[in-house]
């Protein structure tokens, strides 16, 4: 585990890296506030945020097999109405140990 997800653990917030911001999926479940799993087979997020996620941006992501895994966007396209919403393709990185 890097000292930026360490960091991250302790806290239990977003932080920035280098390359974009750690978003932590399981923090954005609520009303304007959300991120979730479109298509999950083709790695397409959709969600309401703001300020909205970037190209770069890692979410990480509790699995079925509780483990943290880590997806960075590569593509994301936001929507004016509403402003909040977009939609977000993502690449696996794996798993967090």
């Amino acid at each position: 585990m890097s000292l930026i997800e360490k960091i991250k653990n302790i806290f239990n917030r977003e932080v920035t890296l280098p390359s974009g911001k750690l978003i932590i999926m399981s923090n954005h479940q609520s009303w304007g506030d959300s991120i979730s799993w479109l298509d999950f087979e083709r790695r397409i997020l959709s969600g309401h945020m703001t300020p909205k996620p970037n190209v770069g941006d890692y979410i990480i992501c509790n699995m079925e097999s509780n483990k943290k895994y880590k997806f960075q966007i590569n593509k994301i396209d936001c929507m004016n109405d509403p402003k909040d919403m977009f939609f977000a393709e993502t690449n696996d990185i794996g798993y967090i140990e």
